[in-house]
């Protein structure tokens, strides 16, 4: 559920960017990235998230009670997005380069391109 929801909320992020800037699609598409690596990665470790969520939201009868399943399902939110930012940190040059990658800004053009097109001419 929690992960599902972090890749899924990441739509109306993408929706939102749709006619903007380069850095409102870029930014949506890192999200869209993280998280749907975050998920994926996150599928084997699955009943261990599900475990550490239960310890910090509520050490007693946990799945009994439907407002400790909702602490439960907030604390997994909380520590996924936590665990992936601090996983991703120290590769966060290489995974912005790789987003202005995938989302070039198509109006500037850098010396070598304007060259080129000057050496056509």
């Amino acid at each position: 559920l929690v992960l599902g929801a972090n890749v899924g909320t990441c739509i109306t992020g993408i929706l939102a960017s749709l006619g903007q800037g380069v850095g409102a699609r870029r930014v949506a598409v890192a999200l869209l990235l993280m998280r749907s690596v975050g998920a994926v990665a996150c599928i084997p470790m699955l009943p261990l998230l599900t475990h550490a969520s239960a310890l910090l939201s509520a050490p007693t009868e946990v799945w009994t009670d439907p407002e400790s399943v909702s602490a439960v399902v907030a604390s997994s939110n909380t520590l996924f997005n936590l665990l992936l930012t601090l996983v991703l940190l120290p590769f966060s040059g290489r995974f912005s380069s790789l987003v202005m990658w995938l989302v070039p800004d198509v109006g500037h053009r850098s010396k070598r391109d304007s060259s080129e097109s000057l050496e056509v001419v």
